[in-house]
């Protein structure tokens, strides 16, 4: 099942994104936090508002029509809540819809890999990867760079030298 949810961001109470997503919401409003600029509101809050799901299929052409009535409904709610002249709501570099879900269609319809499996198998090993994927991605994310980790351990011993004479 491919699950489309849809939520509200709110600044101060007041309706300032729609968007949606497949995975977890709270998970998406960690990246809003990290990527907008939301220092100009003392509460900035997220709920769900709609979602709509679809079984997984290898056609590709029933694949673009979910992915525009996803898309048709984000425009609905945006216009709903006002959302539209939002500086958060025209950030560059949004709107894509279903861009994973498109692009493992593409790339694997003939992979051996998937043959004789289910949908819902298919769904469940798709999920499993985006879990593998975010918990390396925060792994790795969190890794100190080797140079930063020379450059302290390197610094801390000649603050030792220092204070000792």
């Amino acid at each position: 099942m491919i699950k489309s949810k849809f939520y509200l961001i709110r600044g101060d109470g007041e309706p300032i994104y729609i968007g949606f997503t497949n995975r977890p919401i709270k998970q998406r409003f960690t990246e809003h936090k990290a990527d907008k600029d939301f220092s100009g509101y003392e509460k900035v809050t997220i709920e769900k508002l709609d979602e709509l799901n679809y079984e997984f299929t290898w056609n590709e052409d029933i694949l673009y029509k979910n992915a525009n009535e996803v898309s048709v409904r984000e425009n609905q709610l945006i216009i709903e809540y006002g959302t539209q002249n939002s500086k958060y709501q025209k950030a560059i570099g949004g709107g894509q819809v279903w861009t994973y879900e498109k692009w493992f269609v593409r790339n694997n319809r003939d992979n051996p890999k998937f043959l004789g499996m289910s949908e819902i198998e298919i769904e469940s090993w798709i999920a499993d990867e985006r879990a593998i994927d975010v918990y390396l991605d925060n792994f790795v994310n969190n890794m100190k760079n080797p140079v930063d980790v020379y450059l302290s351990s390197f610094v801390g011993n000649m603050k030792k030298h220092l204070t000792n004479t």
